[in-house]
């Protein structure tokens, strides 16, 4: 797919990591993928027998024209088996310990947007989690929940064509 915008503002998108970049590979798992990753993917070897990368979604996101951040709750993006491959993606991830507010918080969405140095109007955020979504649309950001790669990037195509 190819993306052939004129970006008349400065536009940023921040995506969650668990369960829009990275699955569990066991679909029936509903827990945090944070308490797995510590549970049993840290002393595993192999990392992809608990663990799906959604490739699909970052080589999408790799073509598209602006700059990329991630805002999660833990730490299982800097596995040493995917970390590479996200700071390939994204230019930094920032974590709700860092920031000082839960993912539910408008005030989170406005930190993360301060730390980018863009207004929350500028920035497109994709979560899972409809409580965040609210949080972060609350907060003035653009946000969509995750339930597709294709609902995503046809979401984010039309909101890179509006002012």
């Amino acid at each position: 797919m190819v993306w052939y915008y004129i970006l008349t503002m400065h536009k940023v998108i921040i995506s969650d990591f668990s369960r829009v970049l990275l699955f569990p590979k066991d679909h029936n798992y509903l827990g945090s993928l944070n308490s797995l990753y510590k549970e049993v993917g840290v002393e595993t070897d192999d990392f992809t027998a608990h663990f799906l990368l959604n490739t699909n979604l970052l080589e999408e996101f790799s073509a598209i024209p602006v700059t990329k951040y991630v805002f999660t709750t833990g730490s299982v993006q800097n596995a040493p088996e995917i970390a590479p491959r996200i700071a390939e993606v994204f230019k930094d991830v920032y974590t709700v310990p860092q920031i000082g507010h839960p993912k539910t918080d408008p005030q989170a969405y406005k930190i993360v947007c301060d730390k980018i140095g863009v207004q929350p109007k500028q920035a497109f955020f994709l979560d899972d989690s409809t409580a965040n979504i609210q949080a972060a649309h609350n907060a003035g950001l653009v946000a969509e929940q995750f339930e597709t790669n294709q609902q995503v990037l046809d979401t984010i195509r039309n909101w890179l064509q509006t002012e």
